[in-house]
């Protein structure tokens, strides 16, 4: 998904060993970190305010380029890494920073300028990929596996109240221009968020790493995943379980460029979607812990094919218009997709030996963000198609195959 679904799932992964500190701070910028993503929301706001302004075509093809760009920056973590040796909190300031310029230049010049636009969304992936693994790698450093659990949900709760606040707020009394202007400003906040998120990494400080850690190259990484790959059987059935999931992961953009007929449901869209990062983190957690990656991916899939039903019904009974009805679709496709990413994470971390978990992980991320920019662009383009219900079908069909396919992935969660 995008960068604020990263961001409720971001301490999840163990990369170093762990030594106590640093909680405030990392707190302070996850939670900065987590509202401005949510205000400038690469696959639910910019889609949807480029859809009110008539460049459908450009709406359906941002959130694929920003998979692109996160693909790659996953792919270019461990090579950056290597780099910045114990300077983790500099890699996160630093893309954290870009990202800020590039969703200001997304709200200027963007708009007159479509494939520069393009262009900033593959580069805010870029940005969030790089940031993410940084930033997972100074959380397990720093705190220990519990503790890891209470940045994960503080700094979702917290992130998620301060775009509500901000969205529900501070953005009608301050802009009293029409709907439009108003999703304008929101990418500015989002802006501002991202630039408070990187001021607040400046003071997590740098991590200890060992002496001996060999730096690889670009290409010594991608051969290592492609080995690995065939070295080990489950990989197959994780790719293939992760493509069928794909048009899952995408229910975001599919709805919320579907609902984009009408600029008041923005407020909607970003409001449902922090409330159900909330939730989520909490839930899929549980999920993990009782029924694995299987459970996560079962309910996953459960959830959109719940929001698809509703959507058929609603557009049947010519409900669509109605806050609640979008609020409940909506709420199910984002703890839907926000399961997809927490479950291929964990897929991997669960069945990878730990020397070629980094590669697997960015091999498997450059594999369907290649799918999900050709996926994307077709189920954004039969969004757009407000008036047939086809496209619904064909959305309620695909998660349908996801639920069977779910059967593949791991039952329990075994160390």
């Amino acid at each position: 998904m995008t960068a604020a679904l990263d961001t409720a799932l971001r301490p999840m992964v163990s990369t170093a060993a762990v030594s106590q500190g640093g909680f405030g701070q990392l707190l302070t910028h996850g939670t900065f970190y987590s509202a401005g993503t949510q205000l400038s929301n690469v696959s639910v706001v910019l889609p949807f305010l480029c859809a009110g302004r008539g460049m459908a075509w450009l709406a359906a093809l941002m959130y694929p380029a920003y998979c692109i760009g996160k693909a790659v920056g996953n792919a270019a973590s461990p090579c950056v890494l290597g780099w910045s040796r114990g300077q983790r909190h500099l890699v996160v300031a630093g893309t954290v920073a870009a990202m800020a310029v590039l969703v200001g230049f997304t709200a200027t010049a963007g708009a007159a300028v479509p494939i520069a636009l393009l262009l900033a969304s593959a580069l805010l992936g870029l940005g969030s990929g790089l940031s993410n693994v940084a930033f997972n790698d100074i959380a397990s450093s720093r705190l220990s596996d519990a503790r890891r659990g209470d940045l994960l949900l503080g700094q979702s709760a917290a992130g998620s109240l301060l775009a509500a606040a901000v969205t529900l707020l501070v953005v009608p009394a301050l802009i009293h221009g029409d709907a439009a202007a108003q999703g304008m400003s929101l990418l500015w906040f989002g802006a501002a968020g991202l630039v408070a998120a990187g001021v607040a990494a400046l003071f997590v400080g740098p991590v200890r790493v060992p002496n001996d850690v060999v730096r690889q190259s670009q290409r010594e990484i991608m051969r290592d995943g492609l080995r690995a790959a065939r070295s080990q059987p489950w990989f197959r059935r994780y790719a293939l379980t992760q493509l069928v999931f794909v048009p899952v992961s995408l229910g975001t953009t599919f709805y919320s460029l579907r609902a984009a007929q009408g600029q008041d449901n923005l407020p909607v869209l970003i409001v449902v979607s922090s409330a159900a990062l909330l939730v989520g983190s909490a839930l899929w957690r549980a999920v993990y812990r009782s029924f694995g990656v299987r459970g996560m991916l079962r309910g996953s899939a459960a959830m959109s094919i719940a929001a698809a039903t509703g959507c058929l019904l609603a557009e049947t009974l010519d409900l669509w218009s109605s806050g609640w009805v979008l609020a409940a679709v909506f709420l199910l496709v984002t703890m839907a997709n926000q399961a997809v990413y927490a479950a291929s994470m964990n897929w991997v971390s669960l069945l990878a030996d730990s020397r070629d978990r980094a590669a697997l992980m960015g091999l498997g991320s450059a594999v369907i963000a290649i799918a999900t920019c050709v996926v994307g662009a077709v189920v954004g383009d039969l969004a757009l198609d407000h008036f047939d219900r086809a496209p619904v079908l064909v959305m309620l069909v695909l998660s349908l195959a996801a639920l069977l396919v779910a059967r593949n992935a791991p039952s329990v969660n075994r160390s």
